[in-house]
């Protein structure tokens, strides 16, 4: 539920009453706004980025909670060991785990989230933290 513009989500509802017809006017208006902002693409797909591999649950929130101390404790060591396996590992027999990796690493990117999206690959990576360990 949260719109950049609630003015313009109402404009929209009032123009159209098929959902539809409101999805294709807001897919114009979101277009326009790309095309018209393009130089603030880049943050975002950076920010986007740093949303996946981040230590905490909700990243957008300033204030430091217990989860996040210990999620920082876990996956900080977990990014290490999984970077360092590569020194361990076969690159010929494990880069369909690392493209599996990529590929949702890189689906993220267009869409504002969490590490939650991060979540169908964890396991993957833990494992490889677990070689690198």
């Amino acid at each position: 539920m949260y719109y950049k513009n609630p003015d313009l989500i109402a404009r929209v509802n009032e123009r159209s009453d098929s959902e539809v017809g409101r999805d294709r006017i807001a897919r114009d208006i979101a277009i326009s706004e790309i095309k018209n902002n393009w130089r603030l693409l880049p943050k975002a797909v950076v920010n986007r980025a740093k949303n996946f591999w981040t230590p905490r649950p909700d990243p957008y929130n300033s204030v430091w909670t217990i989860n996040d101390l210990i999620m920082t404790m876990i996956w900080v060591p977990a990014l290490v060991f999984f970077i360092s396996s590569s020194m361990v590992r076969s690159w010929g027999k494990y880069w369909p785990v690392l493209v599996i990796i990529g590929y949702a690493f890189l689906m993220t990117l267009p869409f504002w989230g969490t590490p939650r999206f991060r979540f169908p690959v964890d396991a993957l990576i833990l494992t490889g933290a677990a070689i690198g360990f």
